[in-house]
């Protein structure tokens, strides 16, 4: 039985600044993941976190200039097959613990900044504070599966069809929303740069639809 729960929940006890996000198949988990540990008030280890990567990238929002992926040959050398999702090292989960407890050794030296990590729950699972991720409009390429907020003081609600909207509008309505709720620094313009070059791809890889689930 996938008993992770346990540990995010002691993390969440032990670690005032440990968020986990909570999320279904397909919405864009690793990416919010990503987008929070950009900002310079999230720690982001990218020798753990970032390990299965091109080795050349360094922040967590950086793209490969000679890959369509985040990770190496993932899906064969040619680029119109590489794998789109942007993997973390940072799913807490039982197959991926040996990646997890490097990055929670070094997280004892790095106490001070807030530290995400995601996964995807279980039905009985009762976890004390988490990030929830719903759509409340669905997306032509990537098909939400997940649309409704949680109405818990303990939860955090992203709407990830606002973030990841072309709208400008609504990318800031739903952006400021997180500045707000950690006291972010800004990056307008990085993450809107960052939120575009993936809406880019997903488009040009149509066909390949069925492997967005990241």
């Amino acid at each position: 039985m996938d008993n992770s729960d346990k540990l995010i929940n002691a993390l969440n006890e032990k670690d005032p600044y440990h968020w986990c996000i909570l999320f279904a198949a397909g919405m864009r988990g690793n990416v919010l993941l990503r987008i929070l540990a950009a900002h310079k008030e999230s720690w982001w280890d990218n020798e753990t976190m970032n390990g299965n990567a091109d080795p050349t990238l360094t922040g967590p929002l950086q793209l490969s200039e000679n890959q369509s992926s985040f990770l190496i040959n993932q899906r064969g050398s040619d680029f119109s097959f590489t794998y789109l999702a942007p993997d973390t090292s940072l799913n807490i989960c039982p197959g991926n613990m040996n990646m997890i407890k490097p990055i929670l050794i070094k997280r004892y030296s790095n106490p001070e900044k807030y530290f995400f990590t995601l996964s995807h729950p279980l039905p009985h699972w009762k976890v004390s504070r988490y990030i929830h991720i719903f759509a409340s409009k669905q997306n032509s390429k990537r098909p939400y599966k997940v649309t409704k907020p949680i109405d818990d003081k303990s939860v955090i609600n992203v709407d990830i069809s606002k973030l990841f909207s072309y709208n400008r509008i609504e990318f800031e309505e739903e952006y400021c929303k997180i500045l707000h709720k950690f006291k972010f620094s800004a990056l307008f313009t990085t993450v809107r740069n960052f939120i575009l070059q993936m809406l880019d791809r997903e488009s040009s890889f149509g066909k390949h639809a069925h492997l967005f689930k990241n």
